[in-house]
């Protein structure tokens, strides 16, 4: 049995034309579904090391959460879900009228513009940060940070 026959069909069964526009419908499918989706395939930001840094900051908790202050732990940390790698140690908490101040320990990268990251967002005074460990979730405002020492 030839490969294309005298009527042009491919192994006997299909059309050489419509196997061209079967092909052609595939590659236009393909094609669209990559330009629809790239907005969803962002790489993960790969920091070079001269980029990174650990960052001490304080973050400030209103005073009705001091509940929160047997559960910050020294040493409870907030890992990175796909690599384990440790984002955030909690180094200190202490609570006074104004509130809890919690010390942390940031994994932090810099921009471009050289302002700090943490998790895709500026470390600024006065930022909202959330941290998530595994002992408990706290949401405050970053009253200081400084590039840490160690």
């Amino acid at each position: 049995m030839p490969f294309i026959d005298r009527e042009g069909r491919l192994l006997g069964r299909l059309n050489l034309i419509d196997a061209a526009l079967l092909l052609g419908a595939l590659l236009a499918g393909a094609a669209a579904y990559h330009v629809l989706t790239a907005g969803n395939r962002v790489a993960p930001p790969f920091a070079l090391p001269e980029n990174t840094a650990w960052v001490d900051a304080t973050l400030w908790l209103p005073p009705e959460q001091a509940f929160l202050l047997p559960h910050l732990k020294t040493g409870s940390a907030q890992r990175d879900p796909r690599t384990g790698a440790v984002l955030a140690d909690i180094t200190g908490a202490a609570a006074d009228a104004q509130g809890v101040r919690v010390e942390l320990r940031l994994s932090a990268q810099r921009d471009s513009e050289g302002r700090w990251i943490y998790r895709s967002r500026a470390l600024l005074v006065g930022r909202e940060l959330e941290i998530e460990t595994e002992t408990v979730a706290l949401k405050g405002l970053v009253a200081r940070f400084q590039v840490s020492a160690k």
